[in-house]
């Protein structure tokens, strides 16, 4: 995930598929205008869509086979009173893809709810007739992918650097030039190609759509965020809002709007789509004066005291000189007193410029806690794709729609707990931005 594939390539697949999800939201807007719709499978469309092509190169074009069903349509039917019922859209075939990874994605909630954990999710893949037609679906389409990216870089030409289109380009193209350097033949059949691009998928999937869900819930929910944001892109693309066009993929790429950045980390923070991040204990460990033994799972929380409440007081003797030295300057922290709501200047400092009042304001990733990607080198190796998409969905949402206020009984916050925290409903009513 180097700045220049994200840049260079993953930029234009993340903007194509944002664009197509623009359309079909327009095309909603047609057919139920003055009235709200829920959106949350419309995000989840774009999501797999840009992860696709961001990893094979070319998009599965599920938003798009949606937006070009409802242009078949003159109209719907509409619910007589606007306030108190949500429009109901109808739904075009889905391509292949889109059933594939939703059925893999929902086989991972079996060792969830059954007593038989992984036990039981290695049955069903192996013999329920719905998810052993997913898994096949998924190794067809996989393996075509990186067959093509095979027979496209497998020579190892430093030519072939102008074609890569995508991830999965990238991995194949470094295995060649590594495996020459070592003396070796390029393993074509790598076990590891497969899964790595296999998991990036699925995880990216879930992870990413419930976040950006979350990230339209709170547009809604707080329109003075909202409008703050809109007049903070429009004065960082300056030169598109003039023209009356939007940003291209490259401008949004390169950009650094300092409100979208907090808003991305705040809505990160405050909807806190994971609830832990879990790692196992490699050797006996002392943490807090408590023996941890050797193989231990340890589950470190992302979510409430210091993340959505105050810290839990903690005696800093107990901690080891190590912790005290990380730790860093992270006693800041305890100064939140809000952190329960959803504020995205706190992100945001002013520079002081020699000692004026009037320095400029820039955004601070340090100013809250924040456990959303892990770290280390076992942290969230999409993370920069993930920060990636969310600045152009984001950018592109809302330099074309406003998301107007809606009844608090279709705007409420009830969430689902499977694989991650995801709100139950994600219901907007659009109109074109001014």
């Amino acid at each position: 995930m180097s700045v220049p594939f994200l840049n260079n390539v993953a930029t234009y697949r993340v903007y194509e598929n944002t664009i197509d999800l623009i359309d079909l939201w327009r095309q909603k807007l047609r057919l139920a205008p003055k009235h709200a719709f829920d959106v949350y499978k419309d995000v989840q469309y774009c999501t797999v869509d840009t992860i696709w092509a961001a990893t094979f190169g070319s998009s599965l074009g599920i938003s798009k086979s949606q937006a070009d069903y409802l242009s078949n349509l003159d109209h719907i039917a509409l619910p007589p009173d606007s306030k108190k019922a949500v429009a109901e859209i109808p739904e075009g075939e889905f391509p292949e893809g889109w059933h594939t990874l939703t059925t893999i994605v929902r086989s991972f909630e079996i060792p969830m709810n059954s007593p038989l954990g992984r036990h039981h999710h290695w049955f069903a893949i192996k013999f329920y007739p719905s998810y052993r037609r997913a898994m096949a679906s998924r190794n067809r389409l996989i393996g075509s992918k990186i067959k093509q990216a095979w027979n496209t870089f497998g020579r190892g030409d430093a030519a072939d650097e102008d074609k890569l289109r995508c991830a999965v380009d990238l991995v194949v193209q470094r295995e060649v030039a590594l495996a020459k350097k070592q003396g070796r033949t390029p393993d074509r059949e790598s076990k590891f190609l497969f899964d790595e691009m296999a998991g990036f998928l699925q995880a990216g999937f879930e992870t990413t759509s419930s976040t950006l869900n979350w990230g339209v819930k709170y547009l809604t929910q707080y329109q003075d965020v909202q409008k703050k944001l809109r007049a903070s892109l429009r004065a960082t693309h300056k030169a598109a809002f003039d023209k009356g066009e939007q940003p291209g993929a490259e401008e949004i790429a390169k950009a650094r709007d300092v409100y979208l950045e907090a808003f991305i980390d705040e809505v990160m923070r405050h909807s806190g789509i994971l609830s832990s991040n879990i790692r196992k204990a490699t050797e006996d460990v002392e943490v807090l004066g408590y023996r941890i033994p050797k193989g231990t799972d340890l589950w470190m929380l992302t979510n409430g005291p210091s993340f959505h409440s105050p810290a839990f007081p903690i005696d800093e003797q107990k901690r080891s000189m190590t912790s005290r030295e990380y730790k860093g300057d992270t006693e800041r922290w305890s100064t939140h007193e809000d952190l329960e709501v959803f504020r995205p200047e706190r992100w945001l400092k002013k520079e002081s410029d020699q000692g004026s009042e009037n320095g400029r304001i820039t955004f601070d990733a340090r100013a809250a806690p924040l456990q959303t990607f892990g770290a280390g080198i076992r942290g969230c190796f999409g993370k920069r794709l993930a920060y990636l998409e969310q600045r152009v969905i984001y950018t592109l949402m809302v330099w074309n729609f406003e998301f107007q206020s809606i009844p608090e009984s279709m705007g409420d916050f009830g969430a689902n707990d499977i694989l991650t925290h995801t709100p139950k409903y994600v219901r907007v009513m659009l109109t074109e931005a001014k």
